[in-house]
């Protein structure tokens, strides 16, 4: 009888000392927060309250990459980060109200926060002369050429990687073909800075003076100069050219430049609406006259 006491009491403490022991190796490798996947609770939470389209996006796709994919239920048509971010800051810029309440950050990956902007404001957009840019996609080299080149606040990968891509391309073009100026979206835009100069495109309107001017054998106030009367027509201009701190239009009525601070548009040469005039905003400035 005692051997049969003493028999059960051994098994009743090996049987004790196994569920202590599971139970103590169990809390050991929980010590350090993490579950027998290697994730802690606050890891799954995170992963659980993200959004859907972010959870099967890689870790190492970051807000600054321009290779992240957005799932296909989306149904914006940006294909990049970049266009992403330059609709978002469009939003926060339109409605900051509005993206406040939906959490849309400056930048980040296309998710569903794009997707839900997109939803409210995206036929807006569509409108505006920024979504034009989301049929090109610049180089790292059109770029660098920008950043080797140009000088101002508009030379930073910041801005060229948020704004009209279209615009930047046309900027990186010009710097290679030697021309001091260029017509985008039917404006003038400096060079060297990428900076507006002139906020209507001189090869589409007749021209004027409104004051007494002078006009120029070349783009140049030192260069040898003609008189010329107020209210006289010019014409249409051909080309653009910046001297520092002057931008010339050159008349090929003329065969002269003439600063572009003392004249007017006369008249258009366009007969429809807005569309007309955005239609032909890429195919300006294909002429160099020195």
């Amino acid at each position: 009888m005692a051997n049969g006491k003493s028999s059960a009491g051994f098994w009743v403490l090996i049987s004790t000392l196994l569920v202590g022991g599971g139970v103590g190796i169990y809390f050991l490798l929980r010590k350090d927060g993490k579950s027998e996947d290697g994730k802690s609770e606050e890891e799954k939470k995170a992963e659980l309250e993200k959004p859907k389209d972010d959870v099967s996006s890689s870790s190492s796709s970051s807000s600054s990459s321009n290779t992240y994919v957005a799932p296909k239920s989306f149904t914006f048509p940006f294909k990049s980060v970049d266009e992403g971010n330059t609709f978002r800051a469009w939003v926060i810029k339109k409605d900051p109200t509005f993206a406040k309440s939906i959490d849309l950050s400056a930048t980040g990956k296309l998710n569903s926060y794009v997707q839900k902007a997109w939803d409210k404001y995206g036929a807006d957009f569509k409108k505006t002369p920024d979504f034009k840019g989301f049929t090109t996609v610049v180089s790292s080299d059109a770029k660098k050429r920008i950043l080797d080149f140009a000088t101002g606040n508009r030379a930073t990968e910041t801005f060229l990687n948020s704004t009209n891509q279209d615009f930047v391309k046309k900027w990186a073009e010009t710097i290679g073909n030697e021309k001091t100026a260029f017509i985008w979206a039917n404006q003038v835009y400096r060079t060297k800075t990428g900076e507006r100069v002139m906020d209507f495109n001189p090869t589409s309107f007749n021209l004027k003076t409104t004051k007494d001017a002078v006009l120029r054998a070349t783009a140049n106030q030192n260069s040898t100069g003609t008189p010329i009367k107020k209210g006289e027509s010019l014409g249409k201009g051909s080309a653009v050219a910046f001297s520092n701190p002057y931008l010339y239009i050159y008349l090929p009525n003329k065969k002269k430049w003439i600063w572009s601070k003392v004249v007017a548009k006369a008249s258009s040469s366009f007969t429809g609406g807005e569309e007309e005039i955005w239609a032909g905003f890429d195919n300006n400035f294909d002429i160099t006259f020195k």
